[in-house]
């Protein structure tokens, strides 16, 4: 099961044009990602013009 797919890269720990699968509802949404520091990284999901955003933290 993939769960993200198709990011690039555009620096400064920036991902954009990515897909993201949601087990929720079995949907996948267009996303983005942003490393915040070592441990955190912010993705966000939009479909249409909406969009949700969480602060995924590194488990230790």
């Amino acid at each position: 099961l993939e769960l993200m797919s198709g990011f690039t890269e555009t620096g400064d720990g920036k991902w954009t044009k990515g897909r993201i699968y949601n087990p929720e509802d079995g949907q996948t949404y267009r996303s983005k990602l942003e490393l915040k520091d070592h441990n955190t990284l912010n993705v966000s999901g939009c479909v249409l013009v909406f969009c949700k955003a969480q602060t995924w933290t590194r488990v230790k």
